[in-house]
C-alpha cells in the first residue's frame, strides 16, 4: 500500500481516524528545531505513515517512530530513505502504556493528533511519560482536535456547558456514531477533544512549561470538517532544566 503526497488526507488502516500530509505551524515549528539540533534525538507518538518522521530524520534528527499499528510502521520503514534508515527506530504500540524508555532519553517529543484518541486519565499519564522521557530542556510538541469542527458542530454546545460545569474532560464523547458523515467508517466511536485551556492544564499538571499553546486554523481540512478556525489546538512545552 503506498500514499500519494499530492492527497492532504490519508486514511489509517486501523480506524483511527485519518492523517494529515500538510505541515501545519507546530509541526513546521518541530522540524525546524530539529534543523537547529542536528542529531538530536526525538520520539514520535501515533506516526502513522510517518509524514513528520521523515522530515524530521531529513532534518538529521535520530527519530524513534511510534504507533499502535504495526502496518503503519511497515511503510513508514518501507518509504524511508536507505540512507536515513540507520536514524529510525520503531517502537510499536499503543500509548500511554505498551511503551517505555528511559528518563531523560530525548531532546523533543512530537504527536500529532493522537492524544484526542485517549481517556482523560491516559492523557494524563502520557504527559508524565513525556516529561520523564524528555532531557531537561527539551520540547514537546503536540496537536489535538478541538469540539469546534463541523463534523461535531451539533456536540459543541453540550461541551461549553459541561466545561461551565468544572468537567475536567468536557469533550468526552464516547459514542461518536451520532455524527455520522462520508468519513464516518474511519472514525473511532470515541473521542476526547481540548481546548487551550484544557492542553495548557494537562502540560502544566505534567510539569512541563508552556511556550506557545493556541487554536490552530485548519485550513487544509475538507470543507465539512472546517469550522471557525478553531479545528485543532497546539502546543510547545519545555521540560524545565531544573525542577522539584
Amino acid at each position: 500500500m503506498e500514499y500519494k503526497r499530492s492527497k492532504k488526507w490519508v486514511s489509517t488502516l486501523n480506524n483511527m481516524g485519518y492523517m494529515s500530509l500538510t505541515i501545519d505551524p507546530f509541526t513546521k515549528k518541530f522540524i525546524d528545531f530539529c534543523e537547529k539540533n542536528p542529531g538530536i534525538k526525538v520520539f514520535e507518538g501515533g506516526a502513522a505513515y510517518g509524514v513528520a518522521t521523515h522530515l524530521a530524520l531529513r532534518k538529521g534528527a535520530l527519530v524513534t517512530a511510534n504507533d499502535s499499528e504495526q502496518r503503519h510502521l511497515d511503510l513508514l520503514y518501507k518509504y524511508t530513505p536507505q540512507n536515513l534508515l540507520p536514524a529510525l527506530v520503531l517502537a510499536p504500540g499503543t500509548l500511554p502504556y505498551d511503551v517505555n524508555f528511559l528518563d531523560n532519553t530525548y531532546g523533543a517529543i512530537y504527536s500529532s493528533r493522537m492524544i484526542h484518541f485517549l481517556r482523560g486519565e491516559e492523557v494524563e499519564a502520557c504527559m508524565n511519560r513525556f516529561f520523564n522521557w524528555l532531557k531537561p530542556g527539551g520540547k514537546i510538541f503536540i496537536i489535538a482536535e478541538s469540539p469546534y469542527l463541523g463534523c461535531y458542530s451539533s456536540f459543541i454546545s453540550a461541551y461549553e456547558e459541561r466545561k461551565k460545569q468544572g468537567d475536567p474532560w468536557p469533550g468526552l464523547l464516547k459514542d461518536t456514531s451520532p455524527f455520522k458523515s462520508i468519513r464516518y467508517n474511519n472514525i473511532p466511536h470515541f473521542l476526547n477533544f481540548f481546548d487551550v485551556e484544557i492542553m495548557k492544564r494537562v502540560s502544566k499538571q505534567a510539569g512541563f512549561k508552556v511556550e506557545v499553546c493556541e487554536f490552530i486554523n485548519r485550513k487544509d481540512f475538507p470543507p465539512e470538517i472546517r469550522y471557525d478556525g478553531r479545528e485543532s489546538v497546539g502546543l510547545i512545552a519545555t521540560k524545565p532544566l531544573t525542577f522539584s
